[in-house]
């Protein structure tokens, strides 16, 4: 099953806002391959890091990241599994130098699946 989400938020500087949330559906596996940002200004994605949470919890490895990483056309490849029915969650952080709310695009691509016994 394809996964293709998008998630934005007007974002105020040193502010923190969920740009994107993707509920894993029942019995699946959710297999995310690549992430990008984006900003009805691009200059805004200078001031913007991202972090990622699994129900709740932040994900090692992507905390505070730069958003400089891929862009919404030209995802950045990453590795993250989702088990059954978790809340994946990206949020974003404007540094305070960013001085205005700006609007901000996230972008997750990835696929479910649900692992069989071999018979």
């Amino acid at each position: 099953l394809p996964v293709d989400e998008m998630g934005d938020a007007n974002i105020a500087p040193a502010a923190t806002a969920v740009l994107l949330t993707y509920t894993v559906p029942t019995n699946l596996i959710l297999r995310v391959e690549g992430i990008g940002f984006g900003a009805d200004d691009e200059t805004a994605l200078a001031f913007l890091s991202w972090s990622m949470q699994l129900n709740g919890d932040t994900v090692p490895g992507y905390v505070n990241k730069p958003s400089a990483i891929g862009s919404i056309r030209n995802l950045t490849p990453i590795f993250q599994i989702a088990g059954t029915s978790s809340t994946l969650t990206i949020t974003g952080t404007p540094a305070a130098a960013a001085v205005l709310t700006y609007r901000y695009i996230c972008r997750i691509r990835g696929w479910c699946y649900s692992e069989k016994e071999a018979s």
